[in-house]
This record gives structure tokens, sequence and C-alpha cells, in this order.
């Protein structure tokens, strides 16, 4: 007698039972739909992976005229921050069916443009834009024109299919400016992409009224522009540490270009953080490990994907938003590479 060693395929209705449902509930659960209680969907998200059920899209496609598909469109695929945002949108969209289609733009408003238009070609579900370039308003014409649901990361995009997710950067940034002040510096940088590769949102925005809280003056020399890699890190770097009178802490876009300041201040001799006080942004996994250790701030990347796409569910759903939730907090998080500035009181205790 042959036996079959193949697996049983899990239904709909094996998961029903094991999360203590009807079939029903487990199909509007799988769709996205309202008036779901969370411990509700909670039970069947985590029946759906127990069994490793898997829907029949076929079917599906044919009933619901949906192609079950949403599209993620980043700057950067390379970058060390998106992987986290794809993880946690995946995280929520898998269980549910869906599958996530993955584009980078390369930090170009047309190539982000044309990946949008071959998506919504393709009849994808909803789109996820990180930090889209495209002025908001030639978005907020896309949406208009194609109905598609659609999250926008960090941008201020308003419509009937549109909804933003952000985290808190005005917030962590008068932390990150405070901590600095605290520790007694007076001349404080700013490294942030140039304006074409930024021209939204940039850190400049909220740099300003952080120097105005803690009284003090913004210098226009210690702004400086260049693109977002190590290299563009480095270049500012050198820029900074040849000034007549050098700053004496620096806050950079990221982590990536904080890296290249690292490189800059040790190519001039420059002590880290006796001389230069270095703030990071993102808290990537090697932010830890460069020497000295990096000061930056904690963006919940995962949370970032999770939250984004929980808001586009409730949009394909048809669920009305009541209000914008909060900002998702950040977190300073203190390491080596930032100290008090220098100064008399601490050349005499070296000598």
């Amino acid at each position: 007698m042959r036996v079959s060693l193949a697996k049983k395929r899990a239904t709909i209705r094996d998961v029903a039972r094991r999360a203590l449902v009807s079939y029903q509930t487990v199909s509007r659960v799988i769709n996205g739909e309202p008036a779901i209680a969370p411990g509700t969907r909670t039970r069947v998200e985590q029946a759906i992976a127990e069994l490793g059920f898997r829907p029949n899209h076929i079917a599906r496609s044919l009933v619901s005229r949906k192609t079950f598909t949403v599209g993620l469109v980043m700057g950067d695929v390379a970058s060390p921050f998106f992987p986290d945002v794809v993880r946690g949108a995946e995280d929520v969209l898998s269980p549910l069916g869906y599958s996530l289609v993955l584009s980078s733009s390369r930090r170009d408003p047309e190539i982000e443009r044309r990946n949008v238009v071959h998506l919504l070609e393709r009849n994808t579900d909803g789109l996820i834009l990180g930090a889209p370039r495209n002025r908001p308003e030639e978005l907020v014409e896309l949406v208009r024109r194609a109905a598609v649901p659609m999250v926008f990361l960090n941008r201020d995009v308003q419509g009937p299919n549109a909804v933003s997710v952000w985290v808190d950067w005005p917030r962590a940034t008068a932390e990150v400016v405070a901590y600095l002040a605290e520790l007694g510096h007076r001349r404080i940088a700013l490294v942030v992409p140039s304006r074409d590769e930024a021209p939204f949102a940039s850190r400049e925005h909220w740099y300003r009224p952080a120097l105005g809280q803690r009284d003090l003056e913004p210098d226009a020399t210690l702004v400086v522009r260049e693109p977002i890699s190590i290299e563009g890190g480095h270049r500012a770097g050198l820029r900074l540490l040849s000034l007549p009178e050098r700053p004496t802490a620096a806050i950079c876009h990221n982590d990536t270009m904080a890296v290249g300041l690292l490189q800059a201040c040790a190519e001039r001799r420059v002590r880290v953080p006796r001389d230069l006080s270095i703030v990071g942004w993102d808290d990537v996994p090697y932010a830890s490990l460069v020497t000295p250790a990096l000061t930056t701030v904690r963006v919940p990347r995962h949370e970032l994907g999770r939250t984004a796409a929980e808001r586009l569910l409730g949009l394909m759903a048809g669920r009305a938003e009541r209000a914008e939730p909060e900002p998702l907090p950040l977190q300073l998080i203190r390491r080596q590479s930032c100290g008090p500035p220098p100064g008399p009181s601490r050349e005499r205790g070296t000598r």
C-alpha cells in the first residue's frame, strides 16, 4: 500500500476551528474587513501562521476582483534603513495572503513616478510610498486618478484614498539639540542631503527651531549639504573641519553620513568625542560597531512598516480614519561618540 507523505493543505475551515471562530470571520480577517475585535484578529492571524494556511489567490481574485498584491516603493533598497520597514509590512500583509512587490526609485523622482505607474497598471490593490521624492501635490493627483489606496511615509499628503504615517522628527531633533547643549556645545553643525536628494522633510526644518529652544543662534556655515552616502558624509566632514571656527558637535542626516564624518575626523586627527561630538540617525546595525560607537536616534523601522500596512488595509477595506495617528516616537541612543566640548579645563586635565 502506498502512503502519501504530502501534507494536507490547510483550509479556511481548519483555520476557523483552530481560532475558535466561524470561517466567515476568517474570510473577513483575510480580506482586511472592519469591525473585527483585535483579540479575534490576533487569534485568526496566529492560526493562519501555525497551520501555514495559504489562500487560493485565483479563486479569491475572481470573487473579489482584487489581485492581493501591495506595492512598496522605497528610495534605495540597498540602504540599511529599509529592510526592517519591509519586514514590518510583510508581517502584517503576508498572513492575510497579500504579496508585497518591492520597487526602488534610487532617489530619482522620474524613476519613482514610473515605478508607481507600473504598479498601478498591474492592478496593485494598494501602495506604500517610503519618503517619496515627487512633490506631494503631484502624488495626490496620482492618487485621485488611480483611485487606489496609498500610504505615504513622512509626507503630508491629503486625499480620500491617501493617509500618512509619521515618525516624530521635530521632537527627536529637539531632544538631540538639548542633549548636546546640556553637554556644553554651542556650535552644533548639521549634515544633511542636498536639496535635490531631500526636497521635503529635511532635518533642517526642525534643526533651527530646536536651536532656538536652547537660545542658540543658527550659523549658515554649519549646515552642510552632501549626497546621502559615506562619501557625502566624508566630504561634509572635511568642509566642517576646514572652517576657521569649527563646530564642537555635528548632527548627521543618517548613520551612513555619520560614518563618513568619522572617517574625515580620523584623517584630520580630530578626536571623537574629545574634539568633535557626532550624532547619527536611524540606529542601523553597524552604528554600535564603529569606533567610537555612534550616538544616534533609533527609528522604529519595523513598527513604521507595520503601521503603514495596517493603515493601508483599513483604506482597502473602506474604513475611513477619524484622525491621523500620533507620530511614532523615536529614541536617542547615547553611546561613545558624544561628550563635552573641548575647553581649558579638559585640556588641563589631559596634561
